[in-house]
């Protein structure tokens, strides 16, 4: 997207630190990765490459936007599969150290421990998990052995990895902390690691922070619960999987339309100069406006204003939320725009 569209990377100590209250919250009110808000970025993300590509097929703009959101959930199935991995390395390390001809002082440098964590031991158990790496086409650790040996390296260099090869028995906390030890300070600050995601999603910026998240709260729902619980892509899929292709379809279907609205109403401004983005941006609240009756207006101009926050200027926010009450204004004179549902009639 444009260079002020991009979410910056989030400093994951921080989050951590600043806002412990975060999972727990999550663990009453986030049942699922993906909220509205999360597709609706998706759209947008959608509707910029599409506009971009110079090849427009709706089709296959609605099947790439489709497989952009399971790349998200890809993202968060390998990061744990990362972290079992890291385990499941320290058995591999030491087997070909002491494949090597080793002083008996280099021996006992050698340790397994991290390979009987139990988080990575359910890791490897558990059929839902290992049955969503097979469907996502998440292979095994052949398929990154580099980011492996890099990440054990920094690994071996930490005091918290010391402390825990140190300690004779290990609980379930001490097994999520050494975790969470790996993922946050070395995994999720390393400059290598957030190449190597790049590689695999062009969208890994923006997708960083939720990834995030998913990973640390699927960390602690195991210290607590100590039991794997995946998160779903979403709570009712096909339902918000219809939600995006529509959003989408009736963004490129009424593109002219839309633009026509937004220069009748976006005074002493050429529409050409008004940044793609905030075009866009426009054009999904319209098109949220008059296809999703159960949705309230004031819902839908809140949401795509935050995403307004992330993904264009400063001030772009006041600009597009005036010409959006216009526009709405004017399709619901028209009859156009009309709500449906409890609440929702004015």
């Amino acid at each position: 997207m444009e260079a002020v569209g991009v979410l910056q990377a989030i400093n994951v100590n921080l989050l951590i630190k600043k806002d412990v209250s975060l999972c727990q919250r999550y663990k009453k009110l986030k049942i699922s990765m993906l909220n509205r808000r999360h597709i609706r970025v998706k759209v947008l993300q959608s509707l910029y490459s599409y506009s971009q590509s110079g090849v427009y097929n709706l089709e296959q703009g609605e099947k790439t936007l489709i497989k952009d959101i399971h790349k998200l959930y890809e993202m968060y199935l390998y990061h744990l599969f990362l972290l079992r991995e890291i385990c499941d390395y320290t058995t591999r390390y030491a087997n070909a150290k002491e494949s090597n001809f080793m002083s008996a002082i280099e021996k006992n440098t050698v340790n397994r421990k991290l390979a009987t964590n139990t988080v990575a031991v359910q890791l490897f158990k558990d059929p839902i998990f290992n049955q969503e790496l097979a469907r996502h086409h998440i292979g095994n650790y052949h398929d990154t052995p580099d980011i492996l040996e890099r990440i054990f390296k920094k690994l071996l260099e930490t005091e918290q990895y010391t402390q825990y090869l140190a300690q004779t028995q290990h609980s379930t906390q001490d097994d999520v902390a050494i975790l969470m030890h790996i993922y946050t300070t070395i995994i999720m600050e390393n400059e290598s690691c957030d190449d190597h995601f790049e590689e695999i999603s062009i969208f890994w910026q923006s997708d960083a922070d939720l990834i995030t998240i998913d990973v640390v709260k699927f960390l602690k729902d195991f210290e607590l619960f100590k039991a794997i619980q995946l998160q779903p892509i979403s709570k009712n899929w096909e339902i918000d999987k219809d939600f995006a292709i529509q959003l989408f379809r009736q963004v490129i279907l009424n593109k002219n339309e839309y633009e026509q609205y937004i220069a009748d109403n976006a005074q002493n401004w050429d529409s050409e100069r008004i940044a793609l983005t905030d075009m866009h941006i426009m054009m999904l609240a319209i098109t949220e406006s008059i296809y999703f009756n159960e949705i309230p207006i004031k819902v839908t101009i809140n949401e795509f204003l935050e995403v307004a926050k992330y993904y264009s200027t400063p001030k772009s926010t006041i600009f597009i939320n005036g010409i959006l009450d216009k526009i709405i204004l004017d399709l619901k004179e028209k009859g156009i725009v009309k709500k449906i549902g409890r609440g929702l009639v004015e």
